[in-house]
Order: structure tokens, then C-alpha cells, then sequence
């Protein structure tokens, strides 16, 4: 029907190699490679066949030539040049390949097994021992031996919701405040890795076993807590679980006057520092400190704003903004109240409730945000904040220089890493979004909506479009009445041409929010004004702008 169809002699020497037939595979590799060189997806089948035929230079020259190959390929390549005897060349593709898994993987595997369960899943052979040979070949690389060198990671810990003993309903929030305080004060030490606050809030009414967890989150430490409130007095429990034995590696309790809660917070995550074996000076200590404030109840506003504001639907903002208002009154000495503050004006703009307001609005979120950097200078959440408000005035560089000190300043943050990498994805810096994008994925496994927009336009500028579409449904599912997913999901829709699919989401976004348009997440979409007005446009075919 097509005989200049490349992907058709992909898939014809797929099967032909999948069934042993190399020398008929070869044929219609070389016809696929030459009617499209520059396939992905004819490149990597070619290469794979060349790699069984024995043609290791051709195969390894194939393999270079896919545009953002996935770490998998450095693995192909140095099994080449294992055969080859080229062991130097070998070590050097199969050090690459660790590197970049360790980026893309939670935990690598930790054994034999494990890593042969890995690739039995990622490549089919219809031949067991045709899979055995296989993976003969990356022992030979070097795959085991150099795994030991690499699989050790620094302390990773996730810090499951504090327990509410009080037997009162209001008392929620002041849990969930230890626990995410305590997740605040982990992830400003360099050497240990912490979960989010949002990946681990299923765990508050799912009863998942510790195994469970550790897989999910891919961590080997879990804390676990309970706080009981009474009068002007608090008790805080807590206890650190090793997954791999399930030992108790440190446990203790607080029994305190609750204008002592933030000392309180601060020993138990040193302590737990301690138990992970990270060391820590006093200086270190004192700039890693969780930024509180002495007013339980603005805290305790905050907190809640916070989850309010995850949801980017307008009536929550809204609330959220009245609540952070209310903290700044409360103590207008605590930082985060002015930030979750000035995030509330920039959202605004952002999901197009306020874009006809925009220079109005942005001066509230700089005010807001410079509240807070004249409380606390060196404040990775105010330099992410003040990053973003640089972006939606076109101001590129201003922008990644504030989201890099952010990096800086909060390695550990889910949060930081995902506007980092936002921040590239508008200047079209692949590689370094993509980078940043894998950070936030190890630090925070469960998303909240707004994260799978960062997630889907990294793969959208890979040129992947389906996989773009597939996230931003995902998204949709995590917060099935918020619009802000949807809009991106009707570019992606009209980048493969599906306009019926695209008009049903755009009906979507009327049933839910009349007054939302994507004016300002056009404004925010790229630094390039090509990229910028085809965004524009496909939202406009629908009178989304």
C-alpha cells in the first residue's frame, strides 16, 4: 500500500529479528535507515538488528544517530563495544548508562535478578536463551560490577502523615503541619533525599504496609508520627523504619509547652539526621532550619492554603488568598505567609481569571514577594516566586537566575526543581528541563495537577505529542475540576490533528469555568514568539484566549 513507508521495514525487521531471521532483518533495516534516516523509531529498531547481526560499527553509528536517545541506548552501545574488545570504550557507554538510570529511577536494582527482570521487561525476545545470551553480554560490559559502584544514593526518606491523637476533628491541620514542617526542614540538607508533602498525602487515609510505601516512593526510610494536643501542651512521637529490615532505627517523644512546637520540629529532624548517618554542623543547621513563625494559627491558615492552592481552581485561590492575608496579619514576620501570599496574584494571571489585569496584579505578587525576602534574603521560596513573576514579563534571564538560587538554596524541594524546570521548558532548554523534571519525579512520585504540565511540555519538546496527551489526562484525573490541564491538552490534541477531541475538552473547560482563559498561560508557554502564537492560536480555534 505504501512501499515508502520507513516504520512499515521497522516493524517488518523487528519480526524478522524476534524470530531469528538476522539476514533477512538486515535488508529491511538498511531500506528502512534509508528511506528516513532521521526516524527515532527506524533508528532504534535498525540498530538493535545490526546489533544482532554483528555489525557492531554500523549498529553503534545507528544508535548515535537518535535524537535524545533514552539512557538504555549507552547500554546497547557498550555492549558493541564489548564485542568489539573494546573495553575502555565499553566501561566509559556503560558509566553513562548508570548515570542517567540513577536519574531516571527511584532505586536501581539492587541485585542480579533484578537487573534481568529490568531488561526482560524493556526488550522482548521470543527465545529465553536469546535473552540469556543477551544479557551475558551486558555482564561482560561491566553492567553488575559497576551497578555496586554506583547503586549507593544518599538517605532516602518519606515522612508519612502525623497521626492526630487529640479525638478532635480541628486538630487536622495541626498534624499535618508537623509533618509537613518536618518534610520542609529534610529537604534543605544536600545529602538526603525527601518525598513531598503531596506524594505522601494518600498515605493519610490508604493503610498501606511499609513495603508498599517503600516501593512506591522508592525510599528506604519511612517516619512515622503522632501528635497529641491538650490545652497549651503537645506530645510529639516519632519513629524512623528501615524498609529493608524493618528495624526501628530511632524512635522518640516530646512532651513540650506549645510555644516550643518549632524547637520541637527542628530536634526531631536533626535527630533524624543523625540516625541516617548525615552529618551536619551547626552551621549548616541553623541556615537549614524550617522557616516557621510563633503564631499557631497563621501557621496553621497557611498550611491549609497551600493545599488549596495546589488545586488551580478559581474559588480555592481565592479562599487561599483570604487565608494568607489573614497570616500576614497575624505575623507579618513570617515569610511563607507572604509567599503563599504573592503565589496567589500570579496564579491568578496565570489560569486567565485576571489576565486583563496583569500588570495590577504582578505588582501585588512582587510586593508580596519582597515582603519576604526583606524578612528572610536567602528564602528558596520567595527566589522561586520572584523567578515566575520574571517569566511573565518575558524577562528570560532575570528569571532562570532566580530559579537557579532557588535550586541552590533548596536542592531537596520538589517544588523548586518543577518551576526550574518550567523555567527552561519557556526558553526551550530541553536538556536541563528534562533534568530538573527528573529531579522533581524522584522527589515527589505522586503529582499534584500543575506538575504534569512540566512533566507533558518536556515531552512535547522531545517531539512526542501522544506521550504529552496521556500526562496531561493524567493530571486532569488528579483534579478532575480544575481547567489549567486541559488547555494544554487541547494543543497537544491539535498538534496530532484530533479537533474532535480537542473541541470535547474545550467544552470541558466552559462546563467548568466560563470566566478561565489561556491568556496567561500563553504568556508563560515560550520565550519564542513563533512557539508562543501556535499555542495561541490552537487555543484560540475554540475561544480559549
Amino acid at each position: 500500500l505504501n512501499p515508502t513507508m520507513s516504520e512499515g521495514y521497522a516493524v517488518k525487521a523487528d519480526l524478522l529479528g524476534f524470530t531469528r531471521r538476522v539476514d533477512e532483518a538486515v535488508q529491511y533495516a538498511d531500506k528502512c535507515i534509508q528511506l528516513d534516516p532521521h526516524s527515532v523509531g527506524a533508528g532504534w529498531v535498525a540498530a538493535a538488528i545490526y546489533r544482532k547481526a554483528g555489525l557492531y560499527q554500523k549498529a553503534i553509528k545507528t544508535f548515535r544517530s537518535i535524537n535524545h536517545p533514552p539512557a538504555s541506548v549507552h547500554a546497547l552501545i557498550s555492549v558493541c563495544f564489548a564485542n568489539m574488545e573494546l573495553h575502555e570504550e565499553s566501561e566509559r557507554e556503560m558509566q553513562r548508562y548508570l548515570e542517567l538510570a540513577k536519574q531516571q529511577m527511584p532505586v536501581l536494582p539492587r541485585n542480579e535478578d533484578d537487573w534481568r527482570q529490568l531488561w526482560r521487561n524493556n526488550l522482548p525476545y521470543q527465545y529465553d536463551e536469546d535473552f540469556d545470551e543477551f544479557f551475558e553480554l551486558l555482564v561482560k560490559a561491566g553492567l553488575l560490577k559497576m551497578a555496586e559502584e554506583t547503586v549507593y544514593e544518599a538517605p532516602s526518606i518519606a515522612v508519612l502523615p502525623f497521626e492526630n491523637m487529640s479525638g478532635d476533628p480541628e486538630q487536622e491541620h495541626f498534624a499535618d503541619g508537623i509533618t509537613t514542617d518536618i518534610i520542609a526542614t529534610l529537604s534543605r540538607f544536600k545529602h538526603m533525599r525527601t518525598m513531598s508533602r503531596f506524594s505522601i498525602l494518600k498515605y493519610k487515609t490508604e493503610k498501606t504496609s511499609i513495603d508498599e510505601i517503600a516501593t512506591e516512593q522508592g525510599v528506604r526510610y519511612i517516619l512515622e508520627g503522632s501528635v497529641r494536643r491538650s490545652g497549651e501542651r503537645i506530645r510529639v512521637s516519632a519513629e524512623l523504619i528501615d524498609s529493608r529490615t524493618h528495624d526501628v532505627v530511632w524512635s522518640e517523644r516530646y512532651d513540650r509547652n506549645l510555644d516550643d512546637l518549632f524547637a520541637v520540629q527542628d530536634e526531631i529532624a536533626k535527630s533524624i539526621a543523625v540516625a541516617l548517618k548525615v552529618h551536619l554542623d551547626d552551621g549548616d543547621m541553623a541556615m537549614h532550619r524550617s522557616t516557621g513563625t510563633s503564631n499557631i494559627k497563621a501557621w496553621q491558615l497557611v498550611l491549609a492554603a497551600v493545599d488549596l492552592q495546589d488545586t488551580y481552581i478559581q474559588k480555592n485561590i481565592l479562599e487561599a488568598r483570604s487565608m494568607a492575608v489573614e497570616a500576614t496579619r497575624l505575623d507579618p514576620e513570617y515569610p511563607y505567609a507572604w509567599v503563599c501570599l504573592g503565589w496567589t496574584y500570579w496564579q491568578e494571571i496565570y489560569a486567565g481569571w485576571g489576565s486583563d489585569s496583569m500588570g495590577k496584579l504582578l505588582a501585588e505578587a512582587k510586593h508580596a514577594c519582597q515582603k519576604a525576602f526583606d524578612i528572610l534574603p536567602d528564602y528558596s521560596e520567595a527566589w522561586t516566586l520572584w523567578g515566575l513573576i520574571h517569566l511573565m514579563k518575558h524577562e528570560a534571564e532575570e528569571a532562570l537566575e532566580a530559579c537557579r538560587r532557588a535550586v541552590d538554596l533548596e536542592p531537596g524541594n520538589a517544588e523548586v526543581q518543577a518551576l526550574m524546570a518550567f523555567a527552561y521548558l519557556f526558553v526551550d532548554e530541553f536538556e536541563q528541563a528534562r533534568k530538573h523534571n527528573q529531579n522533581m519525579l524522584k522527589l515527589c512520585p505522586v503529582l499534584p495537577n500543575w506538575y504534569y504540565l512540566i512533566e507533558g511540555e518536556t515531552h512535547r519538546l522531545e517531539g512526542n505529542p501522544s506521550e504529552s496527551i496521556q500526562i496531561f489526562r493524567k493530571g486532569i484525573d488528579v483534579e478532575p475540576e480544575s481547567p489549567l490541564c486541559r488547555f494544554y491538552l487541547v494543543d497537544a490534541l491539535m498538534q496530532i490533528g484530533d479537533i474532535t477531541n480537542a473541541q470535547k475538552i474545550a467544552d470541558e473547560i466552559r462546563a467548568l469555568d466560563d470566566s478561565a482563559n489561556g491568556k496567561g498561560l500563553v504568556q508563560t508557554f515560550s520565550s519564542n514568539e513563533a512557539i508562543r502564537e501556535s499555542f495561541r492560536a490552537n487555543l484560540a480555534r475554540f475561544d480559549l484566549v
